[in-house]
């Protein structure tokens, strides 16, 4: 049901603008965070090295502090060197410090300055302490030194230096909390997107499954329908053939019957007509002009039968009748026509198929081949009395490619569906220049 629902929502007008808006909000949000982070980072970066800088400038303050009390207690120069040590490193370390107290507020930057003059203030007094000893002022520079006016300045600067920190410190937390926050966001936003990218994914690929799912019913369909249909073809050929043959067999006999019965007493009409007393010698010519004709008449009349239905195939057997007539083709085409005819009985209907098939090549050869050799073949595919039957028609002539369609190939395509409407299969290999093959295997029986 919820799939559903997500379905048809991502299939209104206004989803695809909606996901791009949602899109583009969370790379805003997501930008935003990240650049907050980054900026929450540094503050926390610059806190620490704020604190180290601090804790380093408190500590060259005392050494600078204890090299100037050691230096006026006993007047050894050599403590200078480390008061100048101190002194001349102390600006870098406390920039760090003093640069994170200032700030961007207006009261951050009065305690930087606060920060500043006391730290100036420190080391002014330990200046004149110096320049006083160094003067032959000794005893007030000692006097100076034992007094409380130095730790109470120490003091005051500590306290400066943990006040300006302690600011930051809490500015700090701030950010830190923002940080979080902002994490927390990231974090929400990146599941909503991880789950609505998932949920949108699995729509996806649903809809994919199932598109192929209907695509692939479709294709079973469309496969049964052709096979349903490729069967009525089959069918229909079978039953066309068929009533061809039964129609041919019908013209046949009524040749048979009604004409060569009227051609035969035509013939022995004219052979009482010759036999005639005081017959004049040029009607005893016109009478034989007309046998003559009637003779050619019967020969044409038995032609036409035997091309209609072939006597010879239901009185000598389908072996006899290949070999007749590949003699007739032969004698027709004037080449030879080798056979390799095996003596088979089989059906009648699938006889009749393989006589049609071999007359049909044959013909072909006739009109198109321009061949020097033909070859017929017949034999069984196995020893077994119900194994296929294999017939073949070959000849070395012209050839053609059988992937062109041209004229004349209506011949092949009756002979193909012939012999698949009796369950056979039908093959023509031809290469222009290397002649062609026409095969077909048929069962025994139809």
């Amino acid at each position: 049901m919820l799939e559903e629902h997500v379905e048809r929502v991502l299939r209104r007008r206004f989803a695809y603008p909606l996901l791009l808006s949602a899109a583009i909000v969370i790379l805003i949000v997501n930008e935003a965070t990240y650049r907050h982070s980054i900026t929450t980072l540094g503050q926390g970066i610059a806190l620490t090295d704020a604190r180290i800088s601090a804790a380093r400038g408190l500590q060259l303050i005392t050494d600078a502090e204890s090299a100037q009390r050691a230096y006026i207690l006993t007047g050894q120069e050599s403590y200078l060197t480390n008061y100048q040590a101190a002194l001349t490193e102390l600006p870098g370390v406390m920039a760090p410090t003093l640069r994170f107290v200032a700030g961007e507020s207006s009261e951050a930057q009065l305690g930087d300055r606060g920060l500043s003059r006391l730290i100036d203030g420190r080391l002014s007094e330990l200046l004149t302490t110096i320049a006083l000893f160094r003067q032959g002022k000794r005893d007030e520079a000692r006097a100076a030194v034992e007094t409380e006016v130095g730790r109470n300045s120490m003091e005051r600067l500590r306290r400066a230096f943990a006040e300006a920190l302690t600011r930051g410190a809490a500015v700090q937390q701030q950010a830190r909390v923002s940080l979080y926050d902002a994490l927390g966001l990231n974090r929400w936003v990146v599941m909503v997107l991880t789950l609505a990218g998932a949920g949108a994914a699995y729509v996806f690929v649903h809809q994919l499954r199932a598109n192929d799912d209907d695509r692939e019913r479709r294709k079973l369909g469309l496969e049964a329908e052709v096979q349903t249909r490729t069967d009525e073809l089959r069918q229909l050929a079978g039953h066309l053939e068929t009533a061809r043959e039964d129609e041919r067999a019908h013209v046949a006999r009524e040749l048979h019957d009604e004409l060569g019965a009227l051609l035969t007493a035509v013939k022995l009409d004219l052979m009482r007509l010759r036999r005639v007393a005081d017959l004049p010698s040029p009607a005893l010519e016109r009478v034989a002009s007309v046998e003559r004709r009637v003779d050619e008449g019967i020969a044409l009349k038995r032609r036409i039968i035997e091309d209609l239905r072939p006597s010879a195939l239901d009185q000598l057997g389908l072996s006899d009748s290949l070999t007749l007539l590949c003699n007739d083709a032969a004698a027709g085409l004037g080449v030879p026509v080798a056979t390799d005819i095996e003596p088979l009985k089989l059906g009648h209907d699938v006889e009749l198929t393989i006589f049609r098939l071999v007359q049909e090549s044959l013909t072909n050869v006739r009109k198109y081949a321009e061949a020097s050799q033909v070859t017929v073949t017949l034999r069984r595919r196995g020893s077994e009395p119900q194994a296929p039957v294999m017939v073949a028609v070959q000849d070395d002539g012209v050839g053609f490619d059988p992937a062109v369609k041209g004229v004349g190939r209506h011949g092949l395509a009756g002979m193909r569906y012939r012999v698949e409407s009796h369950g056979g299969q039908m093959t023509v290999t031809s290469t222009p220049g290397q002649g062609t093959r026409v095969q077909a295997e048929l069962p025994s029986s139809a």
